[in-house]
């Protein structure tokens, strides 16, 4: 089980300039349950995935992965990721179009599933 709530990610660039990656991101995804983040180039979807490996330390926020807690900004904690159970894949040369035409991908983007 993967628990994610409140996640934020901000990056300072060379100016100061402040930049938003992740802002107050929430979900949970069920034991043995797949999941995808899709979204726009830019919307935080690799910035969400790198946090959830322990190769990004986010802002605030916390993330559990099989109830065990690898960070929280509240309590202070920061699992290493080395240490952490947890196996993230990107393939950005697959479109969505493609990952449903090979059968990666099925059902309904919208509505309820039921």
């Amino acid at each position: 089980m993967l628990d994610v709530k409140g996640l934020n990610t901000e990056y300072f660039t060379r100016r100061g300039d402040t930049i938003r990656a992740v802002r107050d991101v929430s979900f949970e995804v069920g034991k043995g349950k797949f999941f995808t983040l899709l979204g726009p180039s830019g919307c935080g979807k690799t910035t969400t995935l790198r946090s959830i490996a322990g190769l990004e330390r986010p802002l605030s926020g916390e993330i559990a992965v099989n109830g065990r807690l690898v960070f929280s900004s509240k309590r202070g904690v920061f699992v290493a990721l080395n240490k952490r159970n947890a196996t993230v894949t990107s393939n950005e040369k697959w479109t969505l179009n493609q990952l449903v035409s090979n059968g990666y991908l099925a059902g309904t983007v919208s509505g309820n599933p039921d």
